[in-house]
C-alpha cells in the first residue's frame, strides 16, 4: 500500500505504463498481407494464399534471377525484335485491397525503345473505364518534365481520387530502387516513397470504392489493351500489408534489406 506522499507518484508511474503501452500498440505495424518473394521460383504469396500466375504474350514467361532481398528476383524481358508488345506479366486472384493499404516492391527497371510513356508496376481493374489501382514509372514528356517518374493513381469508373507523383529522376536505370506507396484513409493522405525517403504526397479526397474486386497484376495495364507498354528488368520482395506503414517503419523495412545490391544476370 502507498502512503499519502507516494500516492502522486504512483498515480504518475501508472499513467506513464499506461501511455506507453498505448503508443506501443499504436505503432505496431499493420499486418502483412501478401508476400512474394519469388526465392521458390514462382510467383507464390509465402504468408496467403494469394498465388500469382505467370504470362506471356504469346511468348516466353517471366524468369528468375538472382534477387536483391532474397535469393531470387523476377526476370521480365522482351523479344529483341519487339517494338511494343503486351510484355511478360503475373496474375493475381481477387484481393480487396481496403480503405487503406501499403504497397512495397523492389525493382531494377531496364531500358526500353521507344520509350513507354507508362511503365505499369502494379495494377487492378474491374474493366477499360472502371479502375482501382495502377503504380506506374512515367519515362518520357516531350518538355522533358515527368523523365523518371514514380506515379500512383486511386481511382473508380474513370474518376481520379488520388494522383500522386515524384520529381523527375526518382529512379535510375540500372539499379535497384524500393518503391513504398501508403494510403490513410483516416488522413486522407497518400505517400511514395523511394528507397526509404518519401518523395511526393498529395490527397485522395473521399474515395467510392468499387463493389466488386477485380484480380490484380504485375507488369500490365490489363484493363487498357491500347497501353501494351512493358516493364523490363527485375522485381523484388513484393508486399502488400492492410494498412499504412508510418515514414519510420518504411525507413525500418528499407534498411533490413541488403546494403549491397546484388549482380543480376
Amino acid at each position: 500500500m502507498y502512503t499519502r506522499r507516494q500516492w502522486p507518484l504512483a498515480l504518475a508511474a501508472i499513467l506513464l505504463t499506461i501511455g506507453t503501452t498505448a503508443h506501443t500498440l499504436t505503432a505496431a505495424p499493420p499486418e502483412l498481407k501478401i508476400h512474394l518473394t519469388f526465392d521458390h521460383r514462382n510467383a507464390h504469396d509465402s504468408v496467403g494464399k494469394h498465388n500469382g500466375l505467370l504470362l506471356g504474350d504469346g511468348g516466353p514467361l517471366p524468369t528468375f534471377t538472382k534477387g536483391k532481398v532474397g535469393r531470387y528476383a523476377l526476370k521480365f524481358t522482351a523479344p529483341a525484335h519487339a517494338k511494343s508488345w503486351y510484355g511478360q506479366f503475373v496474375k493475381f486472384p481477387p484481393y480487396n485491397f481496403g480503405q487503406q493499404f501499403t504497397i512495397s516492391l523492389w525493382i531494377k527497371p531496364q531500358k526500353f525503345h521507344p520509350f513507354s510513356a507508362m511503365i505499369p508496376l502494379l495494377t487492378n481493374s474491374n474493366g477499360a473505364n472502371n479502375f482501382g489501382i495502377r503504380l506506374y514509372l512515367n519515362t518520357w514528356n516531350p518538355k522533358g518534365t515527368t523523365d523518371r517518374t514514380i506515379h500512383f493513381e486511386l481511382g473508380n469508373t474513370g474518376r481520379y481520387y488520388a494522383s500522386v507523383g515524384t520529381r523527375p529522376n526518382a529512379f535510375a536505370w540500372g539499379h535497384w530502387c524500393m518503391i513504398t506507396v501508403t494510403t490513410n484513409a483516416k488522413s486522407h493522405k497518400v505517400v511514395i516513397y523511394v528507397n526509404g525517403k518519401p518523395a511526393g504526397h498529395g490527397s485522395t479526397g473521399k474515395i467510392v470504392y468499387p463493389k466488386t474486386t477485380p484480380p490484380w497484376y504485375l507488369a500490365a495495364f490489363p484493363a487498357d489493351p491500347w497501353l501494351n507498354h512493358v516493364f523490363l528488368g527485375l522485381m523484388d520482395d513484393v508486399r502488400i500489408y492492410s494498412g499504412a506503414l508510418t515514414a519510420r517503419q518504411v525507413r525500418h523495412l528499407y534498411k533490413k534489406s541488403p546494403a549491397k545490391t546484388k549482380k543480376a544476370s
